[in-house]
């Protein structure tokens, strides 16, 4: 009985390590599978392919190269890079590769990206690093890559759930005489996607990115994109997305342009009874441009009930038009078929409130818009209907000081073109004295006439304007403009 006994524990034993040995097998199955699906679900940007070059995978290891190729002459639009392409410095497409290293479960023992000892109970663990091929290197003629520390982590849990980290330290590049360089510090992308692929969270930080030629320069420092999102429909993700910006500053002949600090774009998505609600929240603070201070500035956005299922299939109309599956013709087409869709469940817009400080004074909008709704109404069934049957009750303050400044920069343009036709350099048709009192009695009268026919209603030091369309109708502080 005792030999029985030990015999069926015996063979237990030879099961549970039969089952041990082969578990690293079929997860290494698994996370190539999985790598594959994930690189296949990367959203690229326009341009930009990624795909697996090789996997060779063993019993309780693996190693894959990840192929990275840029088409320059799609995504390359900045000033810099298209210069540098007529140049003929950049190739028509780059090349970099992610060398992974991946350890097989369910009990793993591998090093960090740092090197230290680690340890995981998981389908499988990947460490690497991208890099660019000595054949690339060669090819960028006229660019120094002077520093590119960089490392990544994918672990792939028991539940399939999987983690990724990647982290560029330094990143360093600059034309062979030093006109024109590029640099990246902090970049870190932290990113969880659970095992089915319709949830996604992570977090991206920069500390500083800077640019700089020989007239103008460019810099963004602590950005912060925090996000949580779920997908609904193929194309539809929703949950809430935290972006701030620390510091955006542009430079030109070494004097600053631009100088905006603090800014924060908040959003919040959800879909109920096949409807999305959108809210954004945007708050920037201070913003020097052109030696004025403007700002702080907060806009708050709501849109309402806009048909999940018809913006999911703009999404996919989106993606087959960057892939050249479609014409711009055929596109704009299915949009005109998409849109009582979108609008025609009763979707509304609110802006509210939107107040952004200048020098000038504080300019106040209040936006809202209501769609109807088409509940099997076939006459509101086209975009031109649609529209037509709109309610819209909007409200905008802007300083007097504002407008007076904007006439008379137009009436200022329009008398310098006349100079040009009429004068010559030498002798003008007009005195700049001349030219200055017609521009002032222009403005002067302009502003009574909108005064007069209640186009603008002063308020103190600002105007105010109250525009309403409903039923048709049309009207500016309740004069009826149009019908």
């Amino acid at each position: 009985m005792k030999c029985k006994k030990s015999c069926i524990g015996l063979v237990i034993l030879i099961i549970l390590i039969a089952i041990l040995l082969s578990l690293p097998y079929f997860f290494g199955k698994a996370t190539e599978t999985a790598l594959r699906r994930v690189i296949k679900h990367i959203p690229a940007e326009p341009g930009v392919t990624i795909n697996i070059k090789s996997y060779k995978r063993g019993w309780l290891d693996a190693d894959a190269v990840i192929q990275v190729a840029i088409d320059t002459q799609v995504s390359m639009q900045s000033g810099w890079q298209y210069q540098l392409q007529h140049q003929g410095k950049i190739p028509p497409k780059l090349y970099f590769t992610v060398h992974e290293k991946i350890w097989h479960g369910p009990i793993i023992f591998a090093k960090d990206p740092k090197g230290k000892d680690k340890f995981f109970i998981a389908r499988s663990y990947a460490t690497g690093k991208l890099v660019i091929p000595q054949v690339e290197r060669e090819q960028l003629k006229s660019i120094t890559i002077d520093a590119l520390d960089n490392a990544n982590s994918i672990l792939m849990k028991l539940s399939g759930d999987i983690e990724v980290n990647s982290t560029i330290s330094q990143l360093h590049i600059s034309s062979t005489d030093k006109t024109e360089q590029f640099s990246l510090q902090g970049f870190n992308v932290n990113y969880d996607l659970n095992a089915n692929y319709h949830k996604q969270k992570g977090q991206v930080t920069l500390d500083n990115v800077h640019y700089q030629n020989q007239n103008n320069a460019f810099t963004i420092q602590h950005i912060n994109h925090q996000f949580k999102l779920d997908r609904v429909l193929s194309h539809l993700w929703t949950g809430d997305s935290n972006l701030k910006i620390g510091l955006v500053n542009v430079t030109s002949q070494g004097e600053s342009q631009i100088n905006q600090q603090d800014i924060q774009l908040k959003s919040y998505a959800t879909v109920k009874n096949k409807l999305l609600n959108l809210t954004i929240e945007l708050n920037a603070g201070k913003l020097q441009y052109d030696h004025k201070q403007y700002g702080p500035a907060k806009i708050n956005l709501k849109i309402m009930n806009i048909g999940a299922d018809a913006l999911n299939n703009l999404r996919d109309l989106d993606e087959k038009l960057q892939g050249n599956n479609l014409t711009r013709q055929q596109y704009f087409q299915a949009i005109t078929h998409l849109t009582p869709g979108l609008f025609g469940h009763g979707a509304q817009v609110h802006l509210y409130p939107c107040q952004i400080t200048t020098p000038k004074g504080d300019i106040k909008l209040n936006l809202n818009i209501a769609f109807p709704a088409i509940k099997g109404d076939k006459s509101m069934t086209t975009v031109k209907s649609l529209f037509q049957n709109v309610e819209s009750h909007n409200e905008i303050t802007v300083p007097k000081s504002i407008i007076n400044y904007a006439l008379t920069r137009y009436f200022q343009d329009k008398f310098a073109y006349i100079q040009q036709i009429t004068g010559s350099k030498d002798k003008p048709a007009l005195t700049q004295e001349q030219v200055n009192k017609l521009v002032d009695s222009k403005v002067q009268a302009l502003l009574t006439n909108w005064e007069q026919e209640k186009y603008l209603a002063p308020q103190g030091d600002n105007y105010q304007v109250k525009i309403l369309y409903q039923n048709k109708q049309l009207l500016v502080n309740n004069k009826v403009i149009s019908q």
